[in-house]
């Protein structure tokens, strides 16, 4: 899709996870755009240090639950995802959007978005 609006996207997918950066290698091979779609391994921006104010935009749907709500997550919800993907950290969970926050401040191009998924309310 975004080649119908930009002539060479180039998308960079990180994960700390080893199999969900199997998963994103997997799946942008079967769809036939693994020359467009970088999957690295890592911690947020760390694997991206390479491209200082480059980045267009950034989007994550990175681990916002309170971990004191964890234990009361719906099944389809906890259930179906591994509890680090989930599990924002103490308070009110804001320990990973803080971060990404931060980094993005160093990583995005003047004019560059920043879209995340949050609880809402005093996350966003």
């Amino acid at each position: 899709m975004l080649q119908q609006h930009i002539s060479h996207p180039q998308v960079w997918a990180v994960d700390i996870s080893p199999t969900a950066v199997a998963y994103a290698t997997a799946n942008a091979a079967a769809c036939g755009v693994q020359q467009a779609v970088h999957v690295a391994q890592g911690s947020w921006f760390e694997p991206l240090q390479h491209l200082p104010r480059q980045l267009s935009g950034v989007l994550s749907n990175p681990p916002y639950i309170p971990h004191d709500d964890m234990s009361g997550l719906q099944v389809e919800v906890g259930g179906h995802e591994p509890w680090s993907a989930l599990d924002g950290g103490p308070g009110n969970g804001l320990g990973s959007l803080q971060v990404i926050c931060e980094g993005a401040r160093d990583m995005l191009a003047p004019g560059g978005f920043l879209a995340l998924e949050t609880a809402g309310n005093e996350q966003a």
